[in-house]
């Protein structure tokens, strides 16, 4: 996740970037990750279809519906 973000940073909304801070797999039915992030409302639909793609493409989930989970990484908050 670190390496996406590296190579294709999140675009600004409203001056301020998407961070991710955290992930990790919390359902294997249908892959779904937890994202820690800075701000939930900062995440684009095309940035994290970006990291989907890219978890397709590292971890061989082709052909399989993926759920992102934003969380505020201070507020239980989610998206």
């Amino acid at each position: 996740m670190m390496t996406a973000q590296i190579i294709k940073p999140a675009s600004p909304i409203n001056g301020k970037r998407l961070s991710i801070t955290f992930s990790k797999q919390i359902d294997a039915k249908i892959p779904t990750f937890l994202l820690f992030v800075n701000d939930p409302k900062c995440a684009h639909f095309t940035y994290l279809r970006y990291i989907e793609n890219q978890i397709r493409q590292n971890y061989d989930f082709s052909g399989t519906p993926i759920n992102l989970v934003l969380k505020n990484k201070n507020k239980k908050e989610e998206k």
